[in-house]
């Protein structure tokens, strides 16, 4: 799972794909799944970890 969320945070930081895309392009095959390891791993979802990203690069 390790090298499966590093690419999709990758990808959230890096590009304006959709989550689902990136959820399966990731190798996870449903955005549930998804979205619970994601946020047992950063206790934050993908859609926050994006949004913070995005800020984080205009400030």
């Amino acid at each position: 799972n390790d090298a499966r969320l590093n690419y999709a945070c990758h990808r959230l930081e890096n590009t304006s794909d959709s989550i689902t895309n990136i959820c399966l392009d990731s190798g996870f095959e449903s955005q549930r799944t998804f979205n619970r390891v994601f946020k047992e791993r950063y206790k934050i979802s993908p859609s926050d970890y994006r949004r913070t990203c995005v800020k984080d690069m205009l400030s």
